[in-house]
């Protein structure tokens, strides 16, 4: 069983999806995997299925809820911890999925921080 699974929808947005896989190889340090759902009918869909560092799951369009409860699902017998991130984010911190991890385990729902200038502090 694997520890977490970050599952990423993505759709005409491959390139984010490489930034990704960038950003995770340079701070990820637990046993994380990268799961990124595409929609069948995605024009870059040979591109993302050329993304060796993540694993890539293909189905029909459908809303983005449903498609988040199905997969989590589809994850739940083979990863402790599952988290969703959106493709264009961008992890900075190092350790962040550890940290991750480490809240699930004591908190059961964990939310990271963002940075996003236009939060109030202490939001």
């Amino acid at each position: 069983m694997g520890e977490l699974a970050v599952i990423v929808p993505s759709r005409e947005r491959p390139h984010n999806i490489a930034r990704l896989i960038d950003a995770m190889n340079r701070t990820c340090r637990g046993d994380t995997t990268l799961i990124v759902g595409v929609d069948s009918d995605d024009p870059h869909l040979s591109t993302y299925c050329q993304f060796s560092e993540c694993e890539t799951v293909e189905s029909q369009r459908v809303p983005l809820v449903t498609w988040l409860n199905d997969l989590a699902r589809s994850c739940a017998h083979k990863y402790r911890f599952i988290g969703h991130i959106g493709d264009d984010n961008v992890p900075r911190t190092v350790g962040w999925d550890t940290r991750i991890m480490e809240s699930l385990e004591r908190n059961l729902f964990c939310f990271g921080d963002d940075l996003d200038p236009r939060r109030p502090a202490g939001w």
